[in-house]
């Protein structure tokens, strides 16, 4: 046995062995009879800063000096005698970025197939992939065309890529892709992710395939597809569940031979409480705290004398609008660390397009 193989055997055995200890607590209902005075405080400046807008920053500072969740402190002592699930799961990955270079480079070394799908499995999942899972969703995908598709590059939200194109060593090597025509960038939509992937595959072994279409959540089709029909062969399709993310489409000798994934929650909608249940403690008593904040707000429109919203309703709001990824906290989430630099890299280049203008204009013309 190898030692990669004894390595999964005793990750395996740990898994059985602590598996008791992954149990999730149910859901706390938030009953009107149950609010202590903690809470409705917390609700009552929630409400202000919703409502006026005025103070938000330190309003936002007493939340978190005063860190006002509805939690429960024995829970908290369980919780710290249980094993960290987190060593156990992502123990042969220490980052979201380590984990994709891992498995680019078996990807690169079998010439853009997983050794998943080489083994048969048209459709993998990794049940126990990267930290930070939800940094799979794609930022953009491109293609490189000729006679046959070339290559596949998808770029996730933290601009790692994945993907293969064919005689190129690497694939953040963009003067080898610029040779092999490569299509422009195509968007992906904040929050969408792939459903499925069809198309067809070559007539003769060689390349990736003639087309690929992937279907997205949203309704959308991007394509990519090579005009020369000759070369054109048999149809291709597979489907991703829905609580899954596409890492790789596996072709070899011209033929699409399946696509893997990794298995995560964090990008579909809240839904439900029973979906809730499947997510970390901090995203549930996030939930709990919402469940908390639309009593709150009901019981002030039923003392106004104006109609509530109901727990119905806002059940769909919370479910509809609001992804798994919304109850992290934005502080420390990797999403929210990511968008806050993003968002200061913008600021800055706002800043320094609008410099030379500014010294353009403050300078006088020199003396003759």
């Amino acid at each position: 046995m190898s030692l990669s193989h004894r390595r999964l055997a005793e990750h395996r055995r740990a898994m059985r062995r602590h598996q008791h200890h992954f149990s999730f607590a149910d859901m706390v209902v938030v009953d009107p009879d149950t609010i202590n005075e903690q809470a409705a405080e917390v609700a009552t400046r929630l409400e202000f800063i919703l409502a006026t807008g005025a103070n938000a920053e330190n309003e936002l500072e007493w939340f978190e000096n005063n860190n006002y969740h509805h939690r429960r402190s024995s829970q908290q002592q369980h919780q710290q005698q249980r094993p960290n699930s987190n060593k156990l799961r992502y123990s042969y990955g220490h980052s979201f970025s380590d984990w994709v270079r891992r498995e680019q480079m078996e990807y690169q070394r079998h010439l853009g197939a997983t050794h998943w799908n080489l083994g048969r499995n048209s459709v993998y999942l990794h049940r126990y992939g990267p930290p930070q899972a939800e940094l799979m969703l794609l930022k953009r995908v491109r293609a490189c065309i000729g006679w046959a598709i070339h290559g596949l590059i998808f770029e996730f939200l933290d601009g790692t890529r994945v993907g293969y194109v064919s005689d190129v060593c690497s694939i953040d090597d963009n003067r080898g892709i610029e040779r092999r025509r490569p299509t422009e960038w195509i968007d992906v939509e904040a929050g969408d992710y792939v459903r499925a992937v069809h198309g067809f595959n070559l007539s003769r072994s060689c390349f990736l395939c003639h087309s690929i279409h992937f279907e997205m959540a949203s309704g959308r089709t991007i394509s990519f597809e090579s005009q020369h029909e000759p070369w054109k062969g048999s149809a291709f399709k597979y489907s991703l569940p829905e609580n899954s993310l596409l890492q790789y489409v596996s072709c070899r000798e011209g033929r699409c031979i399946g696509i893997t994934g990794v298995e995560t929650p964090m990008h579909l909608p809240v839904a439900s409480a029973k979906r809730v249940q499947t997510l970390p403690e901090p995203c549930r008593e996030n939930y709990q705290f919402f469940q908390l904040i639309a009593h709150r707000l009901d019981s002030n429109l039923e003392k106004e004398g104006s109609r509530p919203l109901g727990r119905d309703l806002w059940g769909k709001i919370i479910g509809e609008y609001l992804a798994c990824y919304d109850l992290q906290d934005q502080t420390t989430s990797a999403l929210g660390l990511l968008f806050k630099n993003q968002n200061q890299q913008q600021c800055k280049k706002m800043e320094e397009q609008t410099e030379p203008s500014s010294s353009s204009s403050t300078d006088g013309t020199p003396e003759r």
